[in-house]
């Protein structure tokens, strides 16, 4: 532990100037196990006048959950240097209030009671529990007769997503039989199924999507963390992915890499877990064989979360951006990237994320398309080189990023039954899963002719384009502009394009 902690000077300079010019006693400072944080309770008046922010209350409309963040903060020339992180600060904090009633207003004070906590440089933060982008639900359109749920027609794909929809649209044949179906895997206290009264929705439409197109294939369901750190507004470890990532690899729980060794003691849930209700076994670690293809519906925002951490998670992964089949268009025109403004039809705008990012470099298999997305279609907006210059000369993105996404696969209109009532859902929490199913698809093949998983996939289907449908229309707005354009060739919009199953098994099948 000790050779990962941050140096004693920066302890030191970091614990005077929090007495020195924020007035905080000695005695309310804590030095966590892992060296890495120096925490204390504070009221908001006392962190407002020491980081001279101004902090709120923050609803989130999907679910009421209320959080407590300000909008960017300041420190002292001579501590940036110290301190890595600051929570809760632009990184929202779950917290428990006492509002009995919504207020209309979004931005609330905060409450006068709050932890802050300070990270030394050499440990990170995640953060946990909703999705990057929560489904977008509403109710289908009140002449559309629940029988479209059922129909193996592709007449209504503008209006409802079907399996029949996906099936035409990636040209994916019926599954072979003979296959079950494995029991959950749950861990660390974890409960699933629920009722279907407090079915989650990123849940049924996940199931939904994938269980049509690989049944009778297996399926299993990773279910994360007992009910006091999933559910309860009283926990503050807001960490994501980590043990999740230790129960399929034993290795991960003590792995250590970017400064960081196993899981963060105050981000990520602790076990045994003392609070009521609260798993009371030791965190698990290897209790599932992982299955060859995983879909992930869940995440946080680069700016969220410390470089370190996600750089000591993310080694192989494949991003999926969000298409659409447009109102009139059928599943044998072209789709175009989700552009959604707000209302139409959900209350919030929606498009399929994408751009460059912050953290990951570009990676050498991806060079090439990045390079020709700049070279034909150049973005007319102002840029920075290196996530360490971010905003420099008014950039809007970071020319030297990894690109997003790598794929793309329908994301809207999703026709899904949620607490047992038809449902339109929609975002890249449903292009996810039809991606991996599809994968999922070809690794059945492959075994059958007695050859091995695919593995990672990103190097192959960069280095062949062609067998992925190009979708050259559409953007995805934001930060005042248009957004990036959907164009030929690979694109921060919707990537390489979507599946196209007969190309691609071809293409896979044709390899050892």
């Amino acid at each position: 532990m000790a050779s990962f902690a941050p140096h004693e000077d920066s302890v030191n300079a970091v614990r005077e100037w929090l007495t020195s010019s924020g007035g905080i006693a000695k005695s309310r400072i804590t030095h966590s196990d892992n060296k890495g944080w120096l925490a204390f309770d504070a009221t908001v008046e006392e962190v407002e006048a020491l980081i001279k922010a101004e902090y709120h209350q923050y609803e989130q409309p999907s679910n009421g959950k209320t959080f407590a963040a300000c909008d960017q903060y300041h420190l002292p020339q001579h501590i940036r240097e110290h301190v890595d992180y600051i929570t809760p600060a632009v990184k929202a904090i779950r917290m428990k209030t006492s509002i009995q009633k919504r207020q209309p207003v979004k931005r609330q004070q905060a409450s006068k009671s709050m932890a802050s906590v300070l990270q030394d440089r050499g440990f990170g933060r995640p953060a946990k529990g909703d999705p990057i982008s929560p489904p977008k639900q509403r109710p289908p359109p009140i002449n559309m007769p629940h029988s479209v749920y059922h129909s193996n027609e592709t007449a209504n794909c503008d209006v409802a997503i079907t399996p029949a929809c996906i099936q035409a649209l990636y040209r994916v044949p019926a599954g072979r039989p003979g296959r079950t179906v494995s029991p959950d895997n749950s861990f660390d206290g974890a409960n699933a199924p629920v009722a279907v009264s407090n079915a989650g929705g990123e849940s049924d439409l996940d199931l939904q999507l994938a269980y049509p197109i690989i049944y009778p294939q297996t399926i299993t369901l990773y279910q994360t963390d007992d009910l006091f750190y999933s559910n309860s507004p009283n926990s503050t470890a807001t960490g994501i992915f980590n043990t999740f990532l230790d129960a399929i690899d034993g290795s991960y729980c003590t792995y250590s890499a970017y400064n960081e060794t196993g899981n963060d003691p105050v981000l990520d849930p602790t076990y045994p877990d003392p609070n009521p209700g609260g798993y009371k076994g030791p965190l698990q670690c290897g209790v599932y064989k992982p299955t060859p293809v995983i879909s992930i519906s869940y995440g946080e925002q680069e700016q969220d979360l410390p470089a370190y951490y996600q750089e000591r998670q993310c080694n192989e992964l494949t991003n999926v951006g969000a298409t659409k089949v447009y109102p009139g268009r059928t599943v044998n025109d072209p789709e175009s990237a989700v552009v959604d403004p707000p209302g139409m039809p959900y209350r919030s705008a929606f498009s399929s994320g994408g751009g460059f990012s912050n953290i990951f470099p570009i990676p050498s298999y991806q060079s090439a398309a990045v390079q020709n997305f700049f070279s034909a279609h150049d973005p007319p907006y102002p840029y920075y080189s290196g996530g360490q210059n971010i905003g420099a000369n008014g950039g809007l993105y970071n020319r030297l990023g990894r690109g997003i996404p790598d794929v793309a696969a329908n994301g809207d209109n999703i026709a899904v039954y949620n607490r047992g009532a038809p449902r339109l859902s929609g975002g890249t929490s449903a292009s996810a899963p039809i991606f991996a199913s599809i994968i999922n698809r070809i690794n059945e093949e492959r075994l059958a002719a007695g050859k091995g998983t695919v593995g990672f996939i990103n190097p192959v289907l960069y280095q062949n384009p062609g067998v992925l449908n190009d979708i050259t229309n559409g953007t995805n707005p934001g930060c005042g502009t248009v957004g990036f354009e959907s164009v030929e060739g690979w694109d921060p919009v919707t990537g390489l394009g979507t599946p196209d199953y007969p190309r691609m098994l071809n293409l896979f099948m044709g390899l050892d």
